[in-house]
């Protein structure tokens, strides 16, 4: 018998799919909702809805189409932390979380540290000259207390940078909200994985929101 939260889970991913929705969140609240409230206790992880998502896009475009995706993907998140290492010359940069472990999926964000002596709109100009549209400018609280978040997005993936007041937090290999082990790349790490070709991790950490 179907377990009635996969049941949701996988309306979820479903949505996703379609583009219905375009946050994980908002789907499993549309699949609940669908489903008259969805079956009594918590609702389905966000991993579940990933996985569910997963199978779903490898079965819609093939597994081969599939891989070419998640590589152009990740392809263009090198070229765009390359375009930042290029403009700004006292940059300390790392790709953190799910991204730097190979997981990319196209609807959730990349996630960055970032640390500058640039203040926060001319770090969106940069952004905008590498064909980003710049969505806020807000904040988030960690460990170290509040820090800056830029988010923005791109024909090819949305992305959110943390701005650490601190080079020593950029390379912090703990997730700065939970504490949590973080995988981290910088931007020749991700060139090297692309040439030896991307494959699916075994594991996935939690993005650095937690």
């Amino acid at each position: 018998m179907t377990n009635p939260q996969d049941q949701v889970a996988r309306a979820a991913a479903r949505l996703l799919l379609e583009q219905s929705v375009t946050d994980i969140g908002a789907a499993i609240a549309a699949a609940r909702r669908a489903a008259g409230g969805g079956p009594p206790g918590p609702p389905p992880s966000r991993g579940r809805v990933r996985r569910h998502f997963v199978a779903m896009q490898q079965q819609s475009m093939g597994a081969e189409d599939w891989a070419r995706r998640k590589r152009g993907i990740l392809a263009s998140v090198e070229e765009c932390m390359v375009g930042l290492g290029w403009a700004l010359p006292d940059l300390e940069l790392r790709l953190a979380g799910r991204a730097a472990e190979g997981h990319v999926d196209g609807f959730e964000p990349i996630w960055m540290r970032v640390h500058a002596d640039i203040d926060d709109g001319d770090l969106c100009l940069i952004l905008e000259e590498q064909e980003f549209e710049s969505t806020s400018v807000g904040s988030i609280e960690t460990r170290h207390g509040r820090m800056v978040r830029i988010t923005a997005e791109s024909e090819e993936f949305d992305l959110v940078l943390l701005r650490c007041p601190h080079r020593a937090q950029v390379i912090e290999e703990q997730n700065l909200v939970t504490g949590a082990p973080v995988v981290l790349l910088d931007a020749a790490s991700l060139a090297r994985r692309l040439a030896e070709g991307v494959s699916d991790p075994p594991g996935s950490t939690p993005g650095e929101d937690g």
